[in-house]
């Protein structure tokens, strides 16, 4: 699934935010609400790509005392490292979670807009 997702993520990708912005500077909610539904198909990616990079991390680490790149005592602290990593695409994906709501939320899409 992820792969199939790669190369309409290159497109969502690029032109996502600038349809938000021209939507917020125009007034266009159309244009608005088409930059959100591409900025949130990001999001699915990122979303799909979680378990991917969790379960590269957890073959890493055993790639790593395997084939002796680490030895065991510094498996923990290289675990480490790895977990702190996948943390990194976490915090991305929750970020962009907050941001697409934010969009929403400011442009009236979804809640109330003062």
């Amino acid at each position: 699934m992820r792969s199939a997702l790669v190369p309409v993520t290159g497109i969502t990708n690029s032109i996502s935010m600038p349809l938000i912005m021209a939507g917020a500077i125009l007034h266009f909610k159309l244009l608005l609400l088409i930059g959100t539904i591409l900025f949130a198909g990001a999001i699915i990616f990122s979303l799909v790509t979680l378990p991917v990079e969790w379960d590269a991390s957890a073959r890493a680490k055993k790639l790593m005392v395997s084939s002796g790149i680490v030895n065991e005592n510094e498996r923990d602290a290289a675990g480490k490292v790895l977990n702190a990593a996948f943390l990194t695409y976490l915090a991305s994906t929750v970020t962009a979670i907050f941001t697409l709501l934010f969009y929403l939320t400011r442009s009236g899409l979804i809640g109330r807009r003062r």
